[in-house]
């Protein structure tokens, strides 16, 4: 298991931060699920994008 931190470049809101997380099933370790969530102030940005 791991985890950190992510910078990605978004064409539009620029710089996003996102903390990830990584695990790794006990039975089969070269299946992983990483899920990202962005930082606060990003997520309010995020919410501001277009559907």
């Amino acid at each position: 298991m791991g985890s950190g931190t992510k910078r990605l470049r978004h064409p539009v809101l620029g710089e996003l931060e996102f903390q990830h997380l990584v695990l790794q099933l006990a039975d089969n370790p070269d299946q992983k699920l990483v899920t990202f969530t962005a930082i606060d102030s990003d997520q309010a940005r995020i919410t501001t994008l277009p559907r």
